[in-house]
């Protein structure tokens, strides 16, 4: 009884999956002729019915002896391990013109370059999940998962409810079982590495190395390169917007703004006359739409008139007919 107490507290919230991983019934009849060897013990789910490889780290389960409402369609999750993420943050390069100034050019061939690593790690996820499929849902005659645990023994559980720990493959010679961590398959061929649980690192997923230039961290590609809704400049200005008090909210878009305003204007400067003042307008009004971010009307005004102040300052440095161009527009 206590056993299915831990597995109750431990599996509500589990993810569910919609794939059959072919050795289910492989599985199922290993398990009968198998008996009391598969009984759950305090650190050790035994004979899992394998549903689906959800990608490289993830497996969804039935846990057989369990009541369905928290032992079916369980998500579980190798521990300890980093591996490619198999829809990682969408990076979109916008094309270049003629007028775009040899920082504008750098930024490209950058957010090219964070684009094929992006394609790379996808690759790698996919390379890890094949991996596992066969050795899990091909070759195994039993899955086992046992628990991790942190130093006060208390069994872990991630924030999204999968189950954490070591996922054992179990194969039958006769009476003989070699057992495999699935984790070492996938260190093995560097599709995985350690992981800690403390602050990720950027992997070069082609080159299975980590990633050294920091305009191709994970934090700077999802900063200028990304154009999925998770990391749209809305988004991130939004982040801004729950800073404790307003003062904190307004530092917050002045280091935004004040790192980026240059390359936002930069392909205003060589259109002249109407042209580049409407360049000028159209690029100020949507740093000012941030404000618009804001809870009331005075934080807003507040926030544009910080905003205008910050554009007012950048046109200024420019030369004579730009810089009155660019104060004309705003």
């Amino acid at each position: 009884m206590k056993y299915m107490i831990i597995l109750m507290v431990l599996i509500f919230g589990s993810i569910c999956a919609n794939a059959t991983c072919e050795a289910r019934r492989h599985h199922t009849d290993k398990r009968e002729e198998l008996g009391k060897k598969c009984e759950h013990g305090p650190d050790r789910l035994k004979c899992l019915d394998v549903l689906n490889i959800t990608d490289g780290d993830t497996l969804s389960v039935n846990i057989v002896g369990v009541h369905p409402y928290f032992g079916e369609d369980t998500s579980v999750r190798l521990f300890g391990l980093d591996t490619p993420e198999s829809r990682p943050a969408t990076v979109e390069c916008t094309a270049l013109e003629s007028d775009h100034t040899e920082l504008d050019r750098e930024e490209h061939i950058t957010c090219l370059e964070a684009k094929r690593l992006r394609k790379c790690e996808m690759t790698a996820s996919k390379e890890a999940t094949s991996i596992l499929e066969k050795a899990i849902c091909v070759e195994s005659d039993r899955i086992d998962v046992e628990f991790a645990k942190d130093p006060n023994g208390k069994i872990i559980r991630e924030k999204y409810g999968r189950i954490l720990g070591k996922i054992l493959i179990i194969k039958y010679s006769g009476s003989t079982a070699k057992t495999t961590n699935a984790q070492s398959l996938l260190l093995d061929r560097k599709l995985a590495f350690e992981y800690d649980g403390g602050k990720k690192l950027t992997r070069d997923w082609c080159n299975k190395t980590l990633v050294k230039d920091p305009k191709l961290q994970g934090a700077y590609v999802k900063e200028n390169f990304c154009s999925s809704r998770k990391c749209t400049e809305k988004t991130r200005q939004v982040r801004c917007n729950r800073k404790k008090n307003f003062g904190e909210q307004i530092t917050c878009y002045q280091e935004r703004i004040g790192s980026n305003i240059g390359r936002w204007f930069s392909s205003c400067k060589k259109k002249t006359g109407k042209t580049r003042r409407t360049c000028y307008r159209e690029k100020a009004e949507n740093y000012l739409e941030f404000c618009a971010l804001y809870d009331t009307s005075k934080t807003a005004k507040s926030c544009r008139g910080e905003i205008s102040e910050s554009i007012e300052n950048y046109c200024s440095g420019l030369t004579s007919q730009a810089s009155e161009d660019c104060l004309a527009a705003i």
